[in-house]
């Protein structure tokens, strides 16, 4: 008979990183995980799996948990050095038709570039937000959707879901917990549902449109992870 490894017996957990582990902040480069965010890490990181999977560049995230037992995924887990050639037009197209709006900044990343809007004044958030829509379906590039952001990616590159769906078929032989907090997690979950070992929850927040998921406040983030590892491990019952 054929027994499960150490690894095999233990959950796994997937997390996001921004608007998930660390807060949303006006200014991306900004965002960092609290000491109290690391410590709790450390500690789930004795009793489970876990997997950072971002949008941001691996070393951005690794910086800030250099001495944890956690794996890093970035970039939606494509490959950080290939670069997108052909996206410098697009990148310019946006830069000029978008940073001249008051609040719009465009990010330059290593996989393509991201408009962000948060910090355009409220009134005028619906607006800026459907000229962005309508800047990505003349794109030629794959638009993974954030909070009060859209991400710019080469064509056929993954999107989080995808990377998603493959963590989960390699571990059919365990429970997969996902947290996530933006429209991409949003997509995600509903892709792996369907899944009998994977449980995907949301941190609650209005800019999310993700009906039919179960969304928890973020204080209550380790809360709810404690009690996945306890239910895993047998002390605590499911529901």
């Amino acid at each position: 008979m054929k027994t499960k490894s150490k690894e095999e017996g233990k959950p796994l957990i997937i997390l996001d990183f921004d608007g998930t582990l660390a807060p949303i902040v006006s200014t991306p480069k900004h965002a960092r995980a609290t000491p109290y965010t690391l410590r709790k890490l450390q500690e789930f990181s004795k009793r489970a799996d876990i997997i950072i999977l971002t949008g941001r560049p691996r070393a951005f995230v690794k910086k800030q948990i250099s001495n944890l037992r956690v794996r890093v995924i970035g970039i939606h887990g494509n490959r950080e050095k290939s670069g997108w050639k052909k996206g410098a037009g697009l990148f310019l197209l946006a830069k000029r038709k978008f940073n001249p709006m008051k609040g719009i900044m465009v990010e330059k990343k290593p996989m393509g570039f991201a408009v962000h809007y948060r910090n355009v004044a409220k009134s005028m958030q619906g607006k800026i937000e459907r000229s962005i829509r309508i800047f990505t379906k003349t794109a030629n590039a794959t638009v993974v959707e954030g909070r009060k952001c859209f991400e710019f990616l080469p064509l056929g590159a993954k999107k989080k879901s995808d990377v998603l769906l493959e963590i989960i078929r390699r571990n059919k032989g365990r429970c997969v917990l996902f947290i996530g907090d933006d429209q991409s997690d949003a997509e995600a979950v509903h892709r792996a549902k369907q899944h009998g070992n994977f449980i995907g929850i949301l941190i609650k927040s209005n800019e999310v449109r993700a009906k039919g998921i179960r969304k928890i406040n973020r204080r209550n983030l380790f809360s709810f992870m404690e009690d996945f590892i306890k239910k895993q491990e047998g002390v605590l019952a499911y529901d």
